[in-house]
């Protein structure tokens, strides 16, 4: 970051002064821009990164009802930014399900309260294969076409946790890009 020195003369009739308050004033606009400068790029990594981890393996079946975006709250003091991600299956593919991958944690599982095991089944009860989300042979549930299908789970993939990650990483380098 580049340090700037004022200097002011007391006996220039304000002038000086003046031209050290015109500074400041530019100083600060130019620090609001910045903040939202560095929100924007940051918030982009999270959402390539985001949308990357959403078009790996066999995602496909899920992201087509997936959205990614961000928006930035200029409002008052600080200037904020977030990622939003949503779809009906956000949960699944975040935290995963079903036992064959409930190795593959999200490191936010026990802080968050979500993961293999969580959700609640709508499977009938009076058949236990519907709802044996721990089976080694998968599980049944009704789709939305009315039909019973088969799964082993989804693994958790983690768009939002491997985009937060990313985005700590290039704090460092987008701060010092934009702020010289």
């Amino acid at each position: 970051m580049v340090r700037k020195t004022m200097k002011i003369n007391l006996l220039d009739g304000g002038k000086s002064l003046q031209q050290a308050i015109r500074q400041i004033e530019q100083y600060k606009n130019d620090l609001s821009r910045k903040c939202e400068e560095i929100c924007r790029r940051l918030s982009e990594i999270g959402v390539q990164v985001a949308n990357t981890v959403l078009r790996e393996g066999k995602l496909e079946d899920y992201q087509p009802s997936t959205k990614v975006s961000y928006e930035i709250d200029t409002s008052g003091n600080i200037v904020r930014a977030k990622i939003i991600i949503s779809g009906p299956y956000i949960l699944f593919l975040e935290f995963g399900s079903g036992i064959r991958y409930s190795g593959t944690k999200n490191p936010k599982v026990a802080e968050l309260g979500y993961g293999p095991g969580t959700y609640p089944s709508n499977a009938p009860q009076q058949n236990p294969p519907y709802d044996n989300w721990e089976s080694p042979t998968g599980w049944y549930y009704y789709g939305d076409d009315g039909k019973v299908h088969h799964t082993f789970g989804v693994q958790a993939k983690m768009p939002v946790y491997r985009a937060s990650v990313e985005i700590m990483k290039s704090v460092n380098e987008v701060a010092k890009e934009i702020f010289g």
